[in-house]
């Protein structure tokens, strides 16, 4: 799916390549590697181009299996921004910045303005915990252990963090804003204390000597607007306006083209 066009674009597409790059598929002679994978960067910069943006994260991800050079991470960086993945597209550039050799001042130029520009796109997550070697998971994907090296950027809106230690899991729900940043702090609890009562066994004992279930008084009728059916056109409406109006935005917010320039050996 479409979903929009890489930050601060030019009409160019990426294909960036590193000249005496090590680490090829040992299925692949590291000159048989480079010209396959060479060829995948050029396939991929034509998807970009054309806003198929997954295909072309699939691809440039088909280059850089056969040859694992830093330097492709500008190229998942522009996939991930019209992908709307906004966090992920800051990581892959910063990552650019700081592992990439031989880059050209240009190209280099234009990372550092889509890191500054993508700042502001995100939240970023400082976790903290007492104990050393934890593994930090948000969302499903794991970030390292503590401690953390760095902070985390997620995207805008609700997530979940999950930290384990000895079988015992820490499970914490948050919420960030974009250009916002949080500190979450993972507690486990000590020997001698209890884990907190579920929903269902606190309800369970807190009625263990009622005299039996209470009998809730009839509901009201409804009025017309407050009835399901009416709310559900009301709301499907809304919603509808509402993706038309971030489509739209999103769209406008996005020169056409993409970010970046060809590089070969």
């Amino acid at each position: 799916m479409k979903k929009g066009r890489a930050v601060g674009a030019a009409p160019c597409a990426l294909a960036l390549w590193m000249t005496g790059m090590f680490g090829a598929n040992p299925a692949y002679s590291q000159e048989d590697a480079k010209e396959a994978a060479r060829a995948r960067l050029h396939d991929g910069a034509q998807l970009l181009n054309q806003g198929e943006y997954a295909s072309a994260l699939r691809v440039f991800q088909q280059a850089y299996d056969l040859v694992p050079s830093p330097k492709i991470q500008f190229n998942f960086g522009l996939a991930y921004i019209g992908l709307g993945r906004h966090a992920e597209a800051l990581r892959a550039f910063e990552t650019f910045v700081r592992d990439a050799s031989n880059v050209a001042p240009a190209t280099l130029e234009d990372a550092k303005h889509q890191i500054e520009s993508l700042r502001g796109r995100v939240g970023t997550v400082e976790v903290l915990a007492s104990s050393p070697g934890l593994e930090v998971t948000i969302d499903g994907h794991s970030h390292g252990r503590t401690p953390l090296a760095k902070p985390v950027y997620v995207d805008p809106g609700p997530h979940q963090l999950l930290v384990e230690r000895d079988g015992v899991p820490v499970i914490q729900n948050f919420s960030v804003q974009a250009g916002s940043k949080i500190t979450l702090r993972v507690s486990f609890p000590g020997p001698g204390d209890k884990p907190p009562a579920t929903l269902p066994e606190a309800a369970l004992r807190a009625g263990a000597n009622s005299p039996g279930p209470a009998i809730p008084p009839p509901e009201p009728a409804r009025p017309l607007y407050r009835r399901p059916w009416v709310l559900g056109i009301v709301g499907g409406a809304l919603l509808a306006g509402t993706i038309t109006a971030i489509l739209l935005t999103r769209r406008d917010s996005y020169p056409n083209g993409t970010n970046g320039r060809i590089e070969v050996p």
